[in-house]
């Protein structure tokens, strides 16, 4: 699936099917939140994968009983590395490039799995030293950032209401606002210049506006 595509009809999957993933397509999954940007290209990141059943049970659990996730085929355990953001950026990396990393990571995973039509769910409330434990991860310095649930959809998740552009984007600076309405809102949009145009001519205008759309959906 086109990445566009992917990104625009994502949605958080909670309800999975009892079907494995095939390895070569999960790990391909997997692998590719190597491939997001990092500060300084420190990729300062660890990525466990988890299958056994038990683990995810026990997962689960630790994210505060959320046991919906322990249905997810696979979950993906991504823990940054902070000493090695400290090394470099000082307290900066630890607190915000880490976690920047982690979540561009994430983010690659995600896509990478719907282009294969692969739900996913991003997790980020869980016990940390839980996660370790279960993990058996002893360093001091990893952090458990984000916890991501794999799996084919069971059900489709109903489509969240996202806000339109012009109410998300600003140009130039803070509330700068879009100029060109076509921008957002596709071809059949029209420009209204406070000056030049009267009621009339704005009545007429958007009638053709409508007409011009009603004919383009008949075709």
């Amino acid at each position: 699936m086109d990445p566009i595509e992917v990104i625009r009809t994502r949605r958080s999957t909670r309800k999975f099917l009892d079907k494995e993933i095939p390895w070569e397509a999960l790990t391909t999954i997997v692998d590719s939140g190597r491939y997001a940007p990092s500060s300084g290209n420190l990729q300062s990141w660890k990525f466990v994968l988890v299958r056994d059943k038990i683990k995810k049970q026990n997962i689960a659990n630790a994210c505060f009983e959320q046991y919906w996730i322990s249905d997810a085929y696979a979950l993906v355990v991504i823990c940054a590395m902070n000493d090695k953001q400290k090394e470099f950026y000082e307290e900066r990396g630890k607190e915000l490039y880490a976690i920047q990393n982690c979540a561009a990571a994430a983010e690659n995973i995600i896509i990478a799995a719907g282009s294969l039509g692969i739900g996913s769910c991003w997790i980020g409330a869980f016990d940390e030293q839980k996660i370790k434990q279960i993990l058996e991860i002893n360093e001091p310095d990893v952090q458990p950032q984000i916890i991501l649930a794999l799996g084919y959809e069971k059900e489709p998740e109903k489509s969240q209401t996202k806000f339109t552009p012009d109410q998300s984007i600003y140009l130039e600076k803070w509330r700068g606002k879009i100029e060109a309405p076509e921008w957002f809102m596709g071809w059949y949009s029209m420009k209204f210049k406070k000056t030049e145009m009267g009621v009339p001519e704005t009545k007429s205008k958007i009638k053709s506006l409508f007409e011009k759309m009603f004919s383009k959906k008949q075709e």
